[in-house]
């Protein structure tokens, strides 16, 4: 079902919640929004009998955004009013539940608030928690049924060589399983990034390697693009999510002696790039893994300057010594 509802002005819950997270409004539940005691499968159930807006919080325990979203948003009167007139469920990324959750919507990182329509349909999410403010000003509209997609994509048109507005598009496009105009905006952000220098485009890169990962499980497409951000971004501090997403596939296919063969040659090309060295060494020394290729990536860092006191430690683990021998 494709609709758009303005039962209120857009912006009025947003401003409303304001007043009372100041004034303290006596018609807004003290306790807190309420969570419906039901699975994720139930509650989806009843919001297509219903015709209600389902709002999902996929959470965990060892998430601080998720506990600090918890106890400033959730247990207030904003969370409370948010939650009105629409169906509210918690749902813990490590319960079994959650694995229905994952095969139907990309779950990529926590904490996320994902809006799904009657019918299944992703209306929009909200990522992270940095204050209750940002978060209800990006709820806000999804709370009204209103889909961020079209203006997101209008904006677009008019600056069709923003990476920042390609950026946010295909992030859309990405948690929408929209995968071929996704990978048609990566490609248009690669070609306005010929120096390699965006940030935006390791974002893009990231993004786009954790939903074939982690939603569609193709390791192929995704150790594909993990490897392309360590060899593009080499020195950019984006560049250990590529080494980590790399080596953690290479290891789920028994590739760890291949993985490092290409990682050194990485660290090869760019000797002076402690931060570059620091990750190879602290990420294959977390993995378990051992070469003198990989200690003397720590010795690099040690000599850069760059990581713990104990990197001494780590490089002869690694298979090395604590002189430097570069």
């Amino acid at each position: 079902m494709t609709r758009t509802r303005f039962s209120r002005p857009a912006g009025a819950v947003f401003l409303f919640v304001l007043a009372a997270l100041v004034s303290g409004a006596p018609d807004a539940a003290a306790e807190g929004i309420f969570w419906a005691e039901m699975t994720f499968l139930e509650a989806l159930e009843q919001a297509g009998r219903e015709d209600k807006l389902l709002m999902v919080d996929v959470h965990a325990a060892h998430c601080m955004q998720c506990k600090e979203m918890d106890e400033e948003l959730w247990e207030t009167p904003a969370g409370a009013t948010l939650g009105e007139g629409l169906i509210a469920v918690k749902v813990a990324s490590d319960r079994p539940e959650a694995n229905e959750l994952r095969q139907r919507y990309p779950i990529l990182g926590l904490p996320v608030v994902i809006f799904i329509k009657p019918g299944g349909e992703e209306l929009g999410r909200v990522l992270g928690f940095r204050s209750v403010k940002s978060f209800l000003a990006d709820a806000d509209g999804l709370r009204e049924w209103i889909d961020p997609l079209p203006p997101l994509e209008a904006e677009l048109e008019a600056n069709p060589n923003s990476i920042t507005h390609l950026l946010t598009v295909l992030e859309q496009y990405i948690y929408r399983m929209r995968e071929a105009d996704a990978h048609e905006l990566l490609d248009r952000i690669m070609v306005l990034d010929p120096e390699h220098r965006s940030r935006e485009a390791t974002k893009a890169l990231t993004l786009t390697a954790k939903y074939q990962e982690q939603f569609r499980r193709d390791w192929d497409e995704a150790l594909a693009l993990w490897k392309s951000l360590v060899q593009l971004y080499p020195t950019l501090p984006s560049v250990s999510s590529g080494i980590k997403g790399s080596c953690t596939i290479a290891k789920a296919w028994d590739q760890e002696q291949s993985w490092i063969d290409w990682i050194c040659d990485i660290g090869a090309q760019y000797p002076e790039s402690g931060r570059l060295h620091y990750n190879i060494a602290m990420i294959s020394y977390r993995e378990g893994l051992t070469d003198a290729c990989l200690a003397k990536s720590a010795r690099i860092a040690i000599a850069r300057g760059v990581g713990p006191k104990n990197m001494d430690e780590i490089a002869a683990a690694l298979g090395g010594s604590a002189a430097s021998d570069e």
